[in-house]
């Protein structure tokens, strides 16, 4: 269990990913999470718009339909990441 008093959005999301807290559809949009470690965090159907994730380390993460739209993922490492239906500049991302 993670204390929500934990300082800071990105603080308290690695803590929420090290508990394998289920983040689905959880409302990040515009939030600053530059740099943070959410390596396998289950992001399904999050609202993660105009959020900046750069270098945000997301391999292994579940993001099938979420919506990144306007989000940057400038050095962002989505390897192994589940992208399936990522919703990004008004399009379906699909691979």
């Amino acid at each position: 269990m993670f204390s929500l008093e934990c300082g800071s959005l990105k603080v308290c999301l690695q803590a929420a990913v090290e508990a394998k807290t289920y983040l689905g559809g959880a409302d990040l949009r515009d939030a600053d999470l530059r740099g943070a470690d959410l390596r396998g965090a289950d992001l399904r159907d999050a609202y993660l718009r105009d959020a900046d994730l750069r270098d945000a380390y997301l391999r292994g993460a579940d993001l099938r339909d979420a919506d990144l739209r306007g989000a940057d993922l400038r050095d962002a490492d989505l390897r192994d990441a589940d992208g399936e239906k990522i919703k990004i500049k008004k399009h379906l991302f699909k691979y």
